[in-house]
C-alpha cells in the first residue's frame, strides 16, 4: 500500500503540531524518524526506510498488519542517523517545500553523518525574495526540541541547497 497524496498531506499537518509539542530530550535525526514512525503507526500506514550505513545493506520496514510501530520506531532511531534521513529522502524546489519536511546538513567529519531539521512553516517573504522558514530541531546531546527560524538562504551548509522530503514511493 502507497501512501496517497492525501495522507502525504495529514503527515505535514502532523509533523507540523508533532515537533512543536515534543517535551523529551532528542537528537535531531531521530526527531525526525520518531514522528515519521508515529504518524505511520497510528494511521496503519507502511515504512520502508534503506539503511546505506549498514553492511551489508538492508532494508527496515514497518508493516502496520503485524508490526508495533513503537518497537519499529525505537529500532530505527537507535540504527540510523542523518546521513540515513539525507539517503531515504528526495531533494525538492524550495516553493514546494512544508510542514514535515526536511532541511539537512551533511557533515564530514568530528563523527557527525549531519543535521536534520524539520519544517514547520515556510512562506515567501517578497522583499527579501526568499522564503523565512521556521523549523524545529533536536541535537547532540539530546535537547527538547528547539525552534529557530531564518530566511533560507542564510541557512548554513544544506545539502544540496534544497529542502528534502521522504520517499513516500518507497514506503510500500
Amino acid at each position: 500500500m502507497a501512501w496517497s497524496s492525501k495522507q502525504q498531506s495529514s503527515y505535514a499537518a502532523f509533523m507540523h503540531n508533532y515537533v512543536r509539542n515534543y517535551s523529551q530530550p532528542i537528537d535531531c535525526a531521530d526527531l525526525a524518524l520518531a514522528g515519521l514512525a508515529t504518524f505511520a503507526g497510528q494511521n496503519a500506514l507502511p515504512v520502508r526506510l534503506f539503511d546505506y550505513e549498514e553492511r551489508p545493506k538492508r532494508w527496515l520496514a514497518f508493516d502496520p498488519a503485524t508490526d508495533d510501530w513503537q518497537r519499529y520506531s525505537r529500532r530505527i532511531r537507535s540504527e540510523m542517523g542523518a546521513i540515513n534521513v539525507i539517503e531515504n529522502s528526495r531533494a525538492i524546489t524550495l516553493e514546494h517545500a512544508r510542514a514535515g519536511d526536511l532541511i539537512m546538513t551533511q557533515n564530514h567529519g568530528g563523527g557527525s553523518t549531519g543535521h536534520t531539521r524539520i519544517i514547520t512553516s515556510i512562506q515567501l517573504e517578497e522583499g527579501q525574495n526568499d522564503y523565512l522558514v521556521e523549523w524545529y530541531q533536536g541535537n547532540l546531546p539530546p535537547v527538547v526540541p528547539e525552534r529557530r527560524e531564518a530566511l533560507f538562504r542564510t541557512i548554513p551548509n544544506v545539502y544540496g541547497a534544497s529542502p528534502r522530503r521522504w520517499r513516500f514511493d518507497q514506503f510500500h
